[in-house]
Parts: C-alpha cells; structure tokens; sequence
C-alpha cells in the first residue's frame, strides 16, 4: 500500500533525508543504497508535523508530534533496521501538539512550538534543561525559525503577530502584520542573520525585515500576485506556502498555496531580483 509523505528533512552535512508518513513512521534514507535505511516506529509518536536534523552532528533527528517533541539518535554506522525505544528521548513541558522544531546552528539548544501553546520551550537535549519563552496575550505559536548566525529566533503566531527573539538575554521585539485575520505564512532567514523574508496568509507579498542599525520596519520586497505565464498558459504565483534562502545566500525560493510552480530569486547584498521559475512540480 502506498504511503503518504507527510513531510520531511535533508540532512545539512550528509546525504541523509528523513522521510515522514502518515502511518505514524519515519523513514532515514541514505545516499547509499546498500546502507540500512533505519525505520522509526514508536507507540507515542502519533500526527508527525515537522522534522529537524542536529547541525554538527550525524545522528539526532528532532520529531514534532502530538505527544511534543522526540529526539531520535540513529548512529550512522548502525545496522539496525528498526531502532528500539532506548533511542528515542522525549522533551517534556510542551503544551499541545508541536508543529515547529528549529535547532540553534552549534546543534546545542533545540526551540518549538504548538498553536496550544502560548510559549516557546527551548531544550538543551544533552542536559535535558528547559528555557521558557513567555508570550504576552493568548493563543500559540505556530513558527520557529533559528537564525543563522544563531543570534535571532523568529515565532510567528496564529494571529497578526510575530516576535524575533535576541537569544543573548532572551527579550524580544513584537510585529504585527497587517490585514484583519492575516498571519505570517512562511519566513526565512538570511545565511548572515541580518534579514528575514516573510509572507503573510492574506497578501500575496514579500515583506524584508533588516536587523541591522538604522534599518526601518517591515518593507515590500516584492509583489507575488498571481499571474498567467505566457510561455505555458499556465498560473504562477499568489499566497505563498513556503520560503527557502540557499545557505550560500545566493538564491531565494519561493512556493505558493494553489499554484505549481516555483519563484527563484536571486539574493543581492541590497537587493533580490527574479531569476527565472522553475519547472513545475
């Protein structure tokens, strides 16, 4: 029987992509074909939302799910198909179902984030010591988004709001979107931790936000609207799904809602410009 992907996660220095399927399973493919491919089961990991890899390391895998977050440890040079539950450690204190796991670029603290819950909890795992972000007002938070330079952490909401975190002393600056029920839909930071893109559920624009001295507020980058591509006929463009900066800072993907295709921008020091959409999906 064919599976559902839900999601899934490359793996920033190896060639490892963990794969999550609507069975409640997580499958570890390697670039290897002759490699054991391990199989991750457990009978408290139900509705997996969101997949994380540990930067600086080759074998933990951070799992969002409706029990919170599990932390996998899956040693490469393993031989075990279906790794038992003494590889599996579970981060306590969420409250409600995690749909956002971000690691800190060293690999040393992981955050995330349930629309239940109106904090970010963020976990040393090797210590198992807990780091609660208040948030003021109610609801939760629905993104979480580590900085680069590990400096900043972004939280979106499922309201107009958002926050970016200075993870040196942990205060943090507030936004707000605009529009009557708008959110922000997807965010991605800038390889030097100095930019955050970001789009909202209810306009099909690109907002910039520049943490560096004497920038403004949130600006217009670009206008998504959806549009007819003369070569094909077809529709492209509109509300954005997802936002992707390469790590050499080079590129800027972009995917949208109700539209196949792919924005591919390319990332200026000042500037980003349309390179060309790739083909579709």
């Amino acid at each position: 029987m064919q599976q559902d992907v839900l999601t899934l996660a490359w793996h920033p220095h190896t060639t490892k992509l963990a794969v999550a399927f609507r069975d409640d399973t997580v499958r570890v493919v390697s670039g290897d074909c002759q490699a054991t491919q391990p199989l991750l089961k457990y009978a408290g990991m139900k509705g997996v939302s969101c997949l994380a890899w540990q930067p600086c390391g080759a074998s933990q895998l951070a799992v969002g799910c409706q029990a919170g977050v599990l932390v996998w440890t899956v040693e490469p040079g393993s031989v075990v198909s279906r790794p038992s539950s003494s590889c599996v450690t579970r981060l306590t204190g969420q409250q409600g179902p995690v749909v956002g796991v971000t690691w800190s670029p060293d690999g040393r603290l992981l955050a995330a984030c349930s629309p239940g819950d109106g904090s970010v909890l963020v976990w040393s795992p090797a210590s198992q010591a807990r780091e609660q972000l208040h948030k003021v007002g109610g609801g939760g938070v629905s993104l979480v988004h580590w900085a680069p330079d590990s400096r900043r952490l972004f939280s979106g909401t499922p309201g107009s709001t958002f926050r970016v975190w200075n993870t040196a002393d942990w205060t943090c600056d507030r936004w707000t979107v605009g529009g009557k029920e708008g959110r922000v839909a997807a965010a991605a930071w800038a390889p030097d931790g100095f930019q955050l893109l970001f789009a909202t559920t209810d306009e099909a624009v690109l907002y910039s936000v520049s943490f560096q001295e004497g920038a403004e507020g949130a600006v217009p980058v670009m206008d998504l609207a959806q549009v007819c591509l003369p070569s094909t006929g077809q529709a492209a463009g509109g509300l954005v799904q997802d936002i992707h900066w390469d790590p050499s800072g080079h590129r800027v993907a972009v995917s949208f809602r109700s539209t196949s295709h792919i924005l591919l921008l390319r990332s200026e020091e000042h500037t980003s410009e349309l390179q060309s959409p790739l083909q579709s999906r």
